[in-house]
């Protein structure tokens, strides 16, 4: 059947719309059902099957480019809808600018394909995992979210750690999205090259047997690491009891907060953390991002003193936060902003506003026995653009006001600065001493931020576990809290750290070094638009990995070598 099969794809062109259509379609549908929810991983290694085929045997390259790009438009429509409560302009802009890279994979392929002499268990994975590593950095950022190796990682408590996802600790979550992909390269093989041998030699294997044989051997070498890594996982030292709160503050709170909306929601916080404390006794407490109210730096404070009707009083936060830490010698790690120099600007409803010269978002670390001068916190360097920041304008003020005046919906200036120390706090409990790094929110999907909090240039470890302060109270109730959730879990498996994260809203829980979710807020079943609490013996995993010592270097040779394989092709067989 499959020789009938190859016999067949190895004759077919494909010329209409329709079917044009329908082969995208069907990779469109194959990708989404692999990730969370439903979450079918096994679909995402056959996802691109249909979208290969098409792209190598389309002969309307007009009708491939503009096919691919509505489906691929659409795809990423679905995928990233939550985006639509934040902003309605960025999502469909996004989603036009995420679109193009299906049709650039399709056309790419056509030429990488006969530069590997048409394996497509190679060409598959080398340009899509190219075009997932430039999506991943390129413009703004990057976006790397939905990459196929994220499909590989648990989104569920105790389910099995995954073993071809333990290969991230070599090569990081594109190495992953390689196997996956490598997967449908095969298949198409398969499908398309011959199954006669092309020589006499009895030992000699037919082009699409060689295709198997080769993906066969690497799939199941990654399997048998993945397992090899599993089982000589070895916890040292003593545990870190460890309690994450999960607030369930909606997003309007934070936004338009009143006086009343504030106290209540401060007064739940302070129930849950109270609960968490009398009932299991936490070493570290955690709290979501920006759950306080009020700045913690000390020019903040100073200002809070003096401040105008409103803000005045707001040091009270912080003796609270400090009053508890002692009585309950417990650590606290919470969510807050710092603030520097105040001005007068008026907005654009007309009304004046008191603004901080310069805001960051922040994490802190309160210790229980006190803390001399100004606390110890880390400040979020890596900014979500249009949320946190304005990519591109912000360094022209006047282009930088008429998108404030036209284009945000806020009526004075919401940016952020970017910090510029990894800061690493060092926790003291039962005589050692942990050390934990915290992305806030969306750090902790990017590889590449993540990789420098947790080892030195040298290889070096210089944090012991993460913990993860997000507020997902923007997209509550739906798939991204799942995903950000997969995204965490790679982090843990390429670093060889657990995480603790705590997350507003939801889900929020315990990760340890093999991406297996040991524990996490369930409240009547739910995960998300519930509050709750949370505690795990977080132990530590001493080994270190490859991916520390030489991050997205492979990653870069890797796109490099699909550059000039496809600059090959282009060469030898005209334009794309």
């Amino acid at each position: 059947m499959l020789l009938r099969m190859s016999k067949a794809y190895s004759r077919v062109g494909i010329s209409t719309p329709r079917t044009h259509l329908l082969l995208s379609l069907c990779s469109a549908a194959l990708l989404a059902v692999g990730f969370a929810r439903p979450g079918w991983w096994w679909f995402a290694h056959v996802a691109l099957v249909p979208l290969s085929l098409l792209s190598l045997r389309s002969t309307r390259r007009r009708h491939l480019i503009w096919t691919t790009y509505v489906v691929g438009v659409l795809w990423w429509l679905m995928m990233v809808s939550w985006l639509s409560a934040v902003t309605v302009g960025g999502y469909f802009c996004l989603c036009l600018y995420l679109g193009l890279y299906w049709p650039m994979f399709a056309l790419a392929l056509r030429r990488v394909h006969r530069s590997v002499g048409g394996r497509s268990w190679l060409a598959v994975p080398l340009v899509w995992v190219s075009l997932e590593f430039i999506r991943a950095n390129l413009l703004a950022g990057g976006f790397g979210w939905f990459s196929l190796g994220h499909a590989m990682a648990p989104f569920t408590p105790m389910a099995k750690p995954p073993l071809m996802a333990q290969c991230a600790d070599l090569f990081g979550e594109f190495g992953v999205s390689v196997l996956v992909a490598m997967t449908s390269g095969m298949c198409v093989d398969l499908l398309t090259r011959s199954w006669r041998k092309t020589g006499w030699s009895r030992w000699r294997l037919s082009p699409a047997m060689n295709s198997y044989m080769i993906w066969m051997m690497l799939t199941t070498g990654a399997v048998f690491y993945g397992l090899y890594r599993v089982r000589t996982t070895v916890l040292t030292g003593p545990s870190l009891s460890v309690a994450v709160i999960q607030s369930n503050v909606p997003q309007d709170n934070k936004n338009q907060p009143t006086a009343e909306s504030m106290a209540k929601d401060w007064q739940r916080l302070i129930e849950l953390t109270m609960q968490a404390a009398q009932e299991a006794s936490p070493a570290v407490m955690v709290w979501p991002e920006t759950m306080v109210p009020a700045a913690l730096n000390a020019d903040a404070l100073a200002y809070y003193r003096q401040a105008p009707t409103g803000e005045r009083g707001y040091e009270v936060f912080n003796q609270q936060i400090q009053q508890w830490a002692s009585q309950l010698k417990t650590h606290f790690l919470v969510g807050a902003h710092a603030k520097f120099g105040w001005r007068t600007v008026e907005g654009r409803d007309g009304a004046r506003y008191m603004l901080p010269e310069r805001r960051f978002n922040s994490v802190y670390h309160i210790a229980p026995d006190g803390n001399a001068g100004d606390l110890p916190r880390y400040d979020k360097m890596h900014l979500v653009p249009f949320g946190e920041y304005i990519p591109w304008v912000g360094a022209w003020p006047w282009l930088k006001h008429q998108f404030m005046v036209y284009l945000s919906p806020y009526s004075v200036d919401y940016t952020v600065s970017a910090g510029l120390d990894r800061t690493v706090f060092e926790i003291q409990h039962q005589g050692q001493t942990y050390r934990v790094a915290a992305p806030i929110c969306f750090e902790d999907t990017v590889s590449r931020v993540v990789l420098p909090m947790v080892y030195h240039k040298d290889g070096r470890k210089r944090a012991d576990l993460l913990v993860n302060v997000t507020n997902d109270g923007w997209y509550a109730g739906t798939v991204a809290g799942v995903a950000h959730l997969q995204n965490a879990t790679l982090r843990c498996i390429e670093n060889r750290v657990p995480m603790a994260r705590s997350v507003n809203t939801g889900v929020s829980g315990f990760i340890d070094s093999t991406g297996r979710i040991t524990s996490w807020v369930q409240v009547a079943g739910k995960t998300q638009q519930v509050d709750g609490w949370a505690v795990y013996p977080m132990q530590l995993d001493g080994r270190k990995t490859l991916f520390g010592r030489w991050g997205q270097i492979p990653m870069m040779c890797w796109t490099g070598v699909t550059g000039a394989l496809l600059r090959v092709g282009m060469r030898q067989h005209g334009k794309l």
